[in-house]
């Protein structure tokens, strides 16, 4: 069974985005076989997309929300999102894959400090929506850590 998430179509949205981006939410959750993991991992994505969309960003980019979650969580990989997507949501979602790896570099320096600013910079400038995307999945995890605590 695969879930299925209906959205309110934003005004100027047509029914061919609406398809892609129900086939992007349903290959990557086709990529977890244990019902409970899938339905815990739905709700992450879901809440992740809705605050991508707020921020007025592209069907791309909501799409490529749903499958750096699942490189993220480890159900998926760069090659494969490739050979299903191709290289434009493949390339969005190496950038918010790089700006994971700038994110959880060790600070133990002021010059290695202001290179990986530097670096999240060049990834800031090559593609905005990179940014974005990333900042929704923090803002998510943010949430729910307050939510724990």
């Amino acid at each position: 069974m695969q879930l299925v998430t209906k959205k309110s179509e934003p005004t100027g949205s047509t029914v061919n985005e609406n398809i892609f981006l129900v086939e992007i939410r349903d290959w990557c959750l086709g990529l977890i076989d244990d019902a409970q993991e899938r339905e815990n991992w739905h709700l992450t994505c879901v809440e992740r997309e809705s605050i991508t969309e707020s921020l007025g960003v592209d069907q791309d980019a909501l799409a490529a929300t749903w499958l750096y979650s699942s490189l993220e969580s480890q159900y998926s990989s760069l090659s494969r999102i490739q050979r299903k997507f191709g290289n434009d949501l493949t390339n969005l979602v190496r950038g918010i894959k790089r700006m994971d790896w700038i994110t959880h570099q060790s600070n133990d320096n002021a010059a290695e400090s202001s290179d990986n600013f530097r670096k999240m910079l060049i990834a800031m400038i090559d593609d905005v929506r990179v940014v974005l995307v990333r900042l929704s999945c923090q803002l998510q995890q943010l949430r729910v850590a307050k939510i724990i605590m």
